[in-house]
Order: C-alpha cells, then structure tokens, then sequence
C-alpha cells in the first residue's frame, strides 16, 4: 500500500492526467510544445513568383488556407480529438509542401521545448516545423490516453491504442528530427525521443496488464504481461536517467518510473506464486 501510495503521489503532477485506474495511479502525459505566430503565405508566394514563373495570386486561397489551418493546429494548450485531427491535417499539408518546396524556404518558426518553456529555438526550416508538429501528435495522443477510464475494457482499449500511436510517432520523429539543422530544443533530441517512446511502450503495457486482471486472465498470462511491463519501465527509467536529460526531465518522472518498474516486478512475482499454488508446485512457489 506505501508503494501505490508513493506511486499516486509521484504521477499526480502537473505533467500526469487521469482517468480512473485499478490501482490509483495515473499515466504520465505530455505537453505540447507552443510555438510562436508565423505567416507562411507571404514568403511561399513569393518563392511560387521566383522559382515557378507564376502569379502568385492563384495560389492566394490555398496559402490563406494554410496560415489559418497552422493557426487552429497550434493555438492549443491542451489536447481534445479535435486539435489531434486539425494537427494530423496541418502534418499532411507540410509533407506536401516539402515535396514542392525546398526545406529551407524563407519562413523561420519558432518552437518552446515542451518540458522548459523558456527555451525556445528559432529556424528556417520546413522540417523543424513538421518535427514539431509530429511531436505534439504524439503529446496529444498521450494526453488522450490518461484521459481514457482503466476501470473498464473500453477504456483500456482506446488508452492502449492511443499510447501505441504516440510510441510509434516518437519513434518515426527521431528519424526526422534527424534531418534537421542543429540545435534543437531538448525535448527533440534522441534520448528524449527514445525515453518518450519506451514510456509510451510500458504505459500501453500497463494497461494490457489492467485488461488482462478485468478480464480474469489466468495468473501465468497475467505473470507474463506484468514481466513485460516491469522490463519497459526499468527501461523508460534508464533512458530517462541520460545526463543530457537532467534538467529537462519533469522531477516526479523517475521516481514514478522506477516505482512503476517494483510494482510490476512484484505483481510478477505474486501471480507466478499464485500460479505455482494453484498447480501444487509448492516448492516454485515459495522459491
């Protein structure tokens, strides 16, 4: 009981959100990077006048278009399904438009780190704002997720799936992240990404385990899924403890982390010797 008691205190942050769970605690979320007002229109039309030989008039519409979509996509504070669909929209139109312009056309963006606003970086760069972008889908998938019920099935669907969808855009970030021109803020660099992604990972594992209890799973499989758990987050806690990630890091993370990590090692533990009970392995069972 002082272990979940610990483990509630330490996520219930302001970097956790939560829907109800079996065992109290929350899955940690994360914020959205905020970024400064750019108008894209402007110097696109102007390259469109250089480069194409075209009036750019013609193009006025859909480069209107374009500034208000980047204007809904990133005003947010926080996640909704609604600002996840305006920002997978506005992540297409960029992936278009770096098809027909090259990265470094005139418009310079500007993004905080999620986890430390005062640090901020400037660049002109089509793929630093599609980076970023990418990153706050998987912030507002993992915001979605913690805010899914884990008393029922349902709910453990849609947050599994969820964290799931965030673990695979912070793995697909890191290879575009890759590609642009240093330096960035920390939250996009590749231990924070890999620490991000393995965290989704064991969050979705968690609530595997809490679907697997609801649904009376044998103590073995539950054993199995709980093992699995343990493992990601002593490895979210490991990628977490880099030293270029000390002050970026949200203080309650590791601690909850590694908590998380016992927690589910003992659950292991406990169904295995339930398990060993229940087929007369007496001597597996207090081994």
């Amino acid at each position: 009981m002082f272990l979940l008691n610990r483990l509630t205190t330490a996520t219930g942050s302001g970097n956790s959100s939560g829907g109800g769970d079996a065992d109290g605690s929350a899955l940690l979320a994360v914020p959205l990077k905020a970024t400064e007002k750019t108008q894209c229109s402007g110097p696109l039309a102007a390259y469109i006048a250089s480069s194409y030989a075209e009036p750019p008039d013609a193009y006025r519409d859909d480069l209107r278009v374009l500034d208000a979509l980047r204007d809904s996509a990133t005003s947010a504070t926080d996640a909704s399904p609604a600002l996840l669909a305006r920002l997978t929209r506005y992540h297409a139109q960029l992936s278009f438009l770096l098809s027909k312009f090259p990265a470094d056309v005139n418009v310079k963006f500007t993004w905080r780190c999620a986890f430390d606003t005062t640090a901020a970086v400037t660049l002109q760069d089509l793929n630093f704002e599609r980076v970023a972008v990418l990153f706050n889908i998987a912030a507002a998938y993992s915001q979605l997720a913690g805010r899914e019920s884990r008393t029922d099935k349902e709910g453990l669907t849609k947050a599994f799936g969820a964290l799931q969808n965030a673990a695979g855009v912070f793995s697909h970030l890191a290879h575009h992240a890759a590609e642009c021109p240093a330096p960035l803020t920390l939250d996009l660099s590749s231990p924070m990404l890999t620490a991000l992604e393995t965290l989704m990972l064991a969050q979705a594992q968690e609530c595997a385990w809490h679907r697997a209890i609801l649904s009376h799973m044998k103590d073995a499989n539950v054993a199995r899924i709980a093992v699995h758990a343990a493992d990601l987050y002593a490895r979210a806690a490991e990628c977490a403890a880099h030293p270029s990630l000390a002050a970026t890091v949200p203080p309650a993370w590791p601690d909850a982390l590694r908590m998380k990590h016992l927690y589910y090692a003992a659950e292991a533990q406990y169904r295995r010797a339930q398990d060993c009970l229940a087929n007369a392995r007496y001597g597996e069972e207090v081994a």
